[in-house]
């Protein structure tokens, strides 16, 4: 009652006549403290700060917060999120000592990049997602210790390390615990299955949710009674990220119907699941992406996929983290997850991340089971598919060539397993020009699947379409085209005309058509195949994509430049969406894309962007396969001669890629 009395006193003083140069400050509302109308979970005499607002117009007021709700109140002003370097200035500050790797300081004309700090500090900012109080905290603790040594504990012992952690004086009254509870326990307050949903979060990914993803398609009944209400419409699963909305737990993505958390937000839910061990959350999690994992067959198949990898690999970790808990770093079920995890980093793009784990599944396989079990040669294989990936088809012929001896010994000769092996050295020799050693490879495929599986299996059929191309690469045109036409009979026999085995093959003889000179026959075909991968697969799936590329490569034989220009900007904008803009420079079709629009540019002799398509294609191909690698060395090339045709033979190779 004594501090209200005073608070009145000073709103008497503000309403003074002439009285209109003050600033009255509501600092860091974090609490349900502003509602249009009371209800069961708000207390309006505690809380309600309009109470403390002149009437009158006279004055100013400022109030910070995380409350969306006081928008109505004024004039809002988002802060944004610090800039990389500004949570690097902010940091060091906090250290109390030097980060930076030079002496050099900042001028308006010269002001301080990335690559002017220490790359541990760089590290460390970009994982706190730039959040300030995080940086505070941070910077503190680091001025006792090492950043190595924080970025350990933060990962291991997250609550344990932010628990312990001092009041600081500038923030007096905030850990980033305390920060987040209040927000936590007001949500809990408001609707325990909206806070659920919160804690369910944190067993997934924190960069995407959305509503279709906790449908549960045909086991809905199965759900959770909690889930089941939220998944229930879209409005009940809106109403409640509008209550994280307002508490600034999340935010929505950009021109998307989905939502992300921030980083140390989402830590904070993990270090908070974690205490509690809810097996049941992590049930569910594991339910809620097992059953949003499409069928091939799937419209949209390939942005849906992109979408759940980052929550799969997410489920991956936490299992792997608990086997290695529970059975130990080598046991066989702890490898079995490496390995799954191997393969998922495989099919993100990740391959680095790949290449360790099957390393690290091999040789634990190889201790616990031994190097000839059947189980160690399946990531033998699996190892050397991710070295033909790489570029690297030496070692990956060394594994194959191990896959298929310890396949040999194990199942025998005639194995599907065995010729699985066999049609992936196929390729791979086909791969690198080793045409009379890829066909022998095929050949022999080929008759074990006749043998196995029969003439129209489908394995048999791969084989048939692999042996297609493998003739069209020899120049055998017509042998290529009675392979592609016994692929294309079977499939459609076995598949139907509009499945995606089908339209690969329409695909390939269409390309085949191309190199025939029948271009009208490969432009209907490629129309066949792009509509069919449209429907089956949606506008940007890869397999759509790839098809648009090889069109506008036939539009550019016909002279429809303009056509071609179009086919090869929406592969590319395509490939950007589908995968991602950071991962089209390790993926060679989007790769061959961009080389491609570079030979459409240098042919209408605008020779600037031929260029920067060029240097965009070899930084990639540099980047997957190495500088010495055919497709590097061609673009090379055509790097000297565009210098040369352009005048800029004053210009050095290594100065034009700078």
């Amino acid at each position: 009652e004594e501090f209200r009395k005073a608070a009145q006193e000073v709103l008497k003083w503000f309403a003074l006549k002439g009285n209109t140069q003050w600033l009255l400050v509501f600092d860091n509302i974090d609490k349900t403290s502003y509602k249009k109308e009371p209800d069961q979970h708000t207390e309006m005499s505690l809380y309600d700060i309009t109470q403390y607002f002149l009437r009158s117009d006279t004055g100013s007021i400022i109030v910070t917060t995380r409350l969306q709700r006081f928008v109505s109140l004024g004039s809002p002003v988002y802060l944004q999120k610090l800039g990389i370097v500004d949570g690097l200035l902010l940091f060091e500050n906090h250290t109390r000592r030097s980060l930076r790797l030079g002496s050099r300081q900042a001028t308006s004309e010269n002001p301080l990049g990335i690559e002017d700090w220490d790359t541990d500090a760089v590290n460390l900012v970009k994982r706190l997602g730039c959040f300030l109080l995080a940086l505070v905290f941070a910077g503190f603790y680091v001025s006792k210790t090492t950043i190595v040594k924080y970025f350990e504990l933060y990962s291991k012992l997250w609550h344990e390390l932010h628990g312990q952690m001092k009041r600081r004086d500038d923030y007096p009254e905030r850990t980033i615990i305390t920060t987040w509870q209040v927000s936590f326990d007001e949500v809990e307050r408001r609707d325990t299955k909206a806070a659920k949903l919160l804690q369910l979060w944190g067993y997934l990914n924190n960069q995407e949710l959305w509503y279709q993803l906790f449908k549960w398609p045909g086991w809905e009944n199965d759900q959770p009674d909690w889930l089941q209400q939220i998944a229930g419409t879209e409005i009940s699963f809106l109403a409640a990220v509008d209550i994280f909305l307002d508490f600034s737990l999340v935010e929505q993505n950009d021109n998307s119907d989905s939502y992300l958390m921030h980083a140390v937000v989402h830590d904070w839910i993990q270090a908070l699941v974690n205490r509690r061990t809810d097996d049941d959350f992590l049930q569910t999690a594991m339910t809620t992406i097992g059953l949003a994992v499409p069928q091939e067959k799937t419209r949209d198949f390939a942005t849906i996929q992109r979408r759940l990898l980052p929550h799969a690999e997410q489920m991956y970790q936490r299992a792997l983290q608990g086997n290695e808990k529970a059975w130990g770093p080598e046991h066989t079920s702890t490898l079995d997850t490496v390995n799954n995890l191997a393969i998922l980093y495989k099919n993100q793009g990740k391959l680095v991340e790949a290449e360790q784990m099957y390393q690290r599944a091999l040789q634990g396989y190889e201790k616990a089971w031994g190097p000839e079990h059947t189980s160690t040669l399946d990531t033998v294989n699996n190892l050397a598919i991710l070295y033909a990936t790489q570029g690297k088809l030496v070692e990956a012929e060394q594994m194959y060539q191990r896959a298929l001896q310890g396949k040999e010994k194990a199942w025998g000769p005639e194995h599907t397993s065995t010729l699985d092996t066999v049609n992936n050295l196929a390729i791979l020799y086909a791969t690198q020009g080793k045409l009379v050693e890829a066909e022998q490879m095929y050949q022999r495929a080929l008759q074990g699947y006749e043998k196995a599986w029969g003439p129209e299996h489908t394995s048999t059929l791969d084989t048939v379409n692999n042996l297609a191309n493998l003739y069209a690469d020899q120049g055998k045109l017509v042998e290529a085209e009675q392979m592609y036409q016994r692929a294309l009979q079977g499939y459609e026999k076995a598949w139907g005309p509009e499945h995606t085995s089908t339209l690969n093959t329409v695909n390939n003889l269409a390309i085949l058509y191309a190199d025939q000179g029948k271009l009208v026959e490969a432009e209907q075909m490629y129309q066949r195949a792009l509509q069919g991968n449209e429907k089956a697969w949606g506008p940007e799936h890869t397999s759509t994509l790839d098809t648009v590329n090889n069109l506008a490569i036939l539009y550019a034989t016909q002279g429809k430049l303009v056509e071609a220009e179009q086919m090869y900007q929406r592969a590319l904008q395509g490939y950007e969406k589908s995968l991602g803009v950071e991962n089209i420079t390790t993926y060679i079709p989007a790769l061959n894309t961009i080389w491609n629009l570079g030979l459409l540019y240098e042919d209408e002799t605008d020779l600037a962007k031929a260029r920067i398509m060029y240097l965009k294609a070899f930084a990639g191909y540099e980047k997957v396969v190495g500088p010495d690698y055919l497709e590097s060395y061609s673009l090379r090339e055509s790097f000297r001669a565009l210098d040369t045709l352009i005048g800029k033979t004053g210009i050095s190779y290594s100065e034009s890629l700078g």
